[in-house]
């Protein structure tokens, strides 16, 4: 016996159909990224790259007169595309050792026949840097790879070249929008969520370096959004010890509303939405299936 109908706005037209699954004929080739001429010389090249990153952000946290404390010490690392390819974000973020992609963004090389660069910022914590390293020293083995082994040539072979990342790695927004060194806008900073007190610790920077913090704030899963108020300056000063930060953007639209909470964004939507809702009857469950984010 079908189960009494209780989704009064799902309409389906029709009885069901069967049809049977016929395969795609053509297969798909995924096109790999061209080889560097020498992926010897490429790999030594990486490795020395990030060790000489390893080092600044090192100096950078020993230089810094300002301490968040409890917050995670690691660093932050861009890596950049060959001109034209894509990086393999999934191979380069690893969450089983606390390496995350914090933020991607693209730009455009300049010349006849312009090319995609992609850019992706991720965070490594402390002691694990080994992780990185050892895939540089396999993928620049110049012996006969054996059958089944890995030299990550997948995640590699993409990448042309790695920094240490500053705030600009972190912003989400057009380039363009990006605040001169001295000009203080109002930000909307996206924070990693993995000890609960990831506000606190930015209240703490905040008061030390006596900026402006919204009021109001969006919290998800994994990541918080909240509004600060700031010179470019400012927050790259204690930044190799405030892991928190994932992704920055300006927030022009939206921070009036936020701060203030008297109209617009930061009053009206939550009294629609309110209109809108219905309370679920007694028997509902309490948890809901739906995949985080569709609605």
């Amino acid at each position: 016996m079908a189960a009494p109908r209780n989704r009064r706005h799902i309409i389906v037209p029709g009885g069901p159909a069967v049809e049977k699954y016929t395969p795609y004929k053509r297969k798909i080739k995924i096109s790999k990224p061209p080889a560097p001429a020498s992926r010897v010389t490429h790999g030594i090249a990486l490795k020395q790259a990030f060790e000489s990153v390893t080092d600044q952000a090192q100096q950078r946290r020993d230089d810094v007169d300002i301490q968040v404390h409890g917050a995670e010490p690691g660093l932050y690392v861009q890596f950049e595309s060959q001109p034209g390819v894509a990086l393999n974000l999934s191979s380069l973020e690893d969450s089983r050792q606390g390496i995350e992609l914090v933020a991607v963004t693209h730009a455009t090389t300049e010349g006849v026949e312009p090319k995609r660069v992609e850019r992706a910022t991720l965070f490594v914590p402390d002691g694990k840097v080994k992780h990185f390293i050892v895939r540089f020293e396999k993928y620049a083995q110049s012996t006969l790879k054996k059958k089944g082994e890995r030299r990550h040539e997948d995640m590699l072979d993409p990448v042309a070249s790695l920094r240490l990342a500053t705030l600009r790695g972190l912003w989400t927004d057009t380039p363009e929008a990006y605040p001169k060194d001295d000009e203080a806008i109002w930000w909307e900073v996206w924070l990693r969520r993995h000890d609960e007190k990831e506000l606190e610790r930015l209240m703490e920077f905040a008061d030390i370096l006596r900026l402006d913090v919204g009021t109001r704030r969006l919290q998800f899963d994994d990541r918080i959004v909240i509004l600060v108020r700031a010179t470019p300056a400012q927050p790259s000063r204690p930044r190799p010890n405030a892991s928190a930060i994932c992704t920055c953007r300006t927030s022009a639209r939206t921070c009036k509303a936020q701060i203030s909470g008297s109209r617009g964004w930061g009053s009206a939507a939550p009294r629609m939405a309110a209109s809108r809702w219905i309370p679920p009857p007694p028997a509902a469950p309490s948890r809901s299936t739906a995949t985080p984010g569709c609605a």
